[in-house]
């Protein structure tokens, strides 16, 4: 790497626009940590529903270059809004540190696009924490995404049940009801119950991959997790809906 400051950062650019996509979905705005292991983010949403980690190997990038651990802070609506821009089937994504005061980083450029960082210096630092789940199962994301999208055409909330070794999905609306057995992959589990927001659940699942892993509990926090392996992990928390009698 030379004598090299700052970073730069080359990457294939369908999983970061996706990436991307995801933040911008659920946030306004946040803190990406750069060191030499990669490119780490935790963040609650704006109204404290749900959280969504980040974790970006440096392996996994095309180039990885970067002199020193960094935080920079970025607005998701302008940074997605520069990435769509780019055609990711032609072009890779080149991100670089712009230094321009002496003091610190205060923009960076992408492909040609110079964005500003922002001050989130005196914003929470979030921390995943640690949640213990009585059930988990691997769910083919397109097939639980439309049970969702289903579920929103008659109610605000949904019931995902595990029961009997079959998870449920069932939403109770005003005239009808909906409800889908889902086909899951490793199931360990106990009999768990939990109600969710369908919209929280509907930006969750908008993320493009195959395959995504869900973790619950009674009345519990929902976890859902998407990875690739020796590239990123994207994770989920989501707070259940709780009745009141």
């Amino acid at each position: 790497m030379g004598n090299t400051q700052g970073f730069e950062i080359v990457a294939d650019g369908k999983d970061f626009v996706n990436i991307v996509k995801a933040l911008k979905n659920m946030l306004n705005e946040g803190t990406f940590k750069l060191d030499l292991e990669g490119i780490s983010l935790c963040e609650m949403d704006p109204t404290n529903v749900s959280m969504i980690s980040l974790k970006m190997l440096s392996s996994g990038f095309i180039e990885y270059k970067i002199s020193e651990p960094v935080k920079i802070s970025l607005n998701f609506e302008n940074l997605y809004n520069v990435l769509k821009t780019i055609n990711t089937k032609k072009e890779l994504i080149r991100i670089k540190s712009l230094n321009s005061d002496g003091t610190g980083y205060t923009k960076i450029s992408i492909n040609g696009f110079t964005l500003p960082l922002l001050d989130l210096s005196e914003a929470t630092e979030q921390k995943e924490p640690e949640l213990k789940f009585a059930s988990s199962f691997d769910a083919n994301a397109s097939v639980l995404k439309d049970a969702v999208k289903k579920a929103d055409i008659i109610a605000e909330s949904l019931t995902i049940s595990v029961h009997d070794n079959k998870v449920n999905i069932d939403a109770v609306g005003d005239v009808s009801n909906f409800n889908q057995i889902l086909e899951v992959e490793d199931l360990v589990s106990e009999n768990v119950k939990s109600k969710y927001s369908v919209e929280y659940l509907k930006k969750i699942l908008d993320f493009k991959h195959n395959e995504v892993k869900i973790s619950l509990s009674t009345d519990y926090p929902m976890k859902a997790v998407y990875t690739s392996i020796d590239r990123f992990a994207l994770s989920y928390i989501l707070a259940p809906r709780v009745e009141n009698d």
